[in-house]
């Protein structure tokens, strides 16, 4: 017979239990303007006011909404969607600083991460010396629907993985960005795969740069406007081109030391001060 004592005892263990345990990553999370970090997270009406907060509110493999409001920088460093589906969100004003890379968003995550980012707005405003997203590790970032404007000396994405990993980039826009539009540049040994699809360069110093061991696919997109339309660096590095516009820029296309610029057909390369030329041209597959 268990006495009453071990029941009392018994009962104790499981609150101390219970009191002791964190609590539980949640799957979604919400973010607001007019949120407040002491919130829960939980709902609309309960949003957290920053994305840090939610980074550690929200599970692995979870998802922040991020509702309409300007927003702080963040490093992230697991697998997580942002998601701002209603327009207005954005992150203006600061920055994070990590290895080489300074941007609104760097993500800095383990080597089968995925992290997801969509309608989201990085307005630099000429000022602040950080890019919008950047990526130093991580197995992929896909960026949909966003705008990456006005970056101060800085690119609009910065694509620096120190091992293997993914780009997409679709229905965006990046312009006016002094740096460039995107730059591609894995590290040491590491293999950048990256698609750019349906997405304006626009008005940026650069539009698209890549360099060794960057193997980028651009597809039913505009660049133009800048003072380089595309260049491709090291004999690792290609570009494939299919259904694009390249105009308006002072140099076109230029591929450098073994670089490969390929028209996949479709495109359109004129009105620039000088076109360039693709290196190469193959059917569409």
């Amino acid at each position: 017979m268990t006495s009453r004592y071990g029941i009392a005892a018994t009962t104790l263990t499981l609150v101390l239990l219970c009191a002791a345990a964190p609590a539980h990553a949640q799957f979604a999370v919400f973010i607001s303007g007019d949120g407040n970090d002491a919130n829960n997270c939980l709902t609309p009406a309960t949003a957290c006011r920053g994305l840090a907060m939610a980074q550690t509110t929200v599970a692995t493999g979870g998802v922040i909404h991020v509702l309409p409001g300007d927003y702080g920088a963040v490093t992230i460093t697991k697998s997580i969607q942002i998601i701002a589906d209603a327009g207005q969100a954005s992150i203006s004003g600061s920055t994070v600083f990590v290895g080489a890379v300074t941007a609104a968003i760097i993500v800095n995550a383990g080597p089968t991460d995925v992290v997801k980012i969509r309608g989201m707005i990085f307005d630099r405003h000429g000022s602040v010396a950080g890019g919008g997203v950047g990526l130093v590790a991580g197995g992929a970032l896909h960026i949909e629907n966003c705008t990456l404007v006005n970056a101060g000396a800085q690119y609009g994405i910065h694509f620096r993985p120190s091992g293997n990993s993914e780009l997409v980039v679709s229905n965006s826009t990046i312009a006016n960005n002094a740096g460039g539009g995107i730059e591609v540049r894995p590290g040491a040994g590491a293999t950048a795969t990256v698609t750019i699809d349906n997405t304006r360069l626009l008005n940026n110093a650069r539009g698209l740069s890549v360099f060794n061991r960057g193997h980028v696919t651009v597809r039913n997109s505009t660049i133009a406007g800048g003072t380089m339309g595309v260049r491709a660096a090291g004999g690792n590095a290609s570009v494939r081109i299919a259904n694009s516009t390249i105009s308006g820029n002072q140099t076109g296309l230029n591929a450098v030391s073994g670089a490969d610029i390929i028209s996949h057909r479709g495109n359109v390369l004129t009105d620039n001060v000088n076109n360039g030329a693709f290196t190469g041209a193959v059917n569409q597959q």
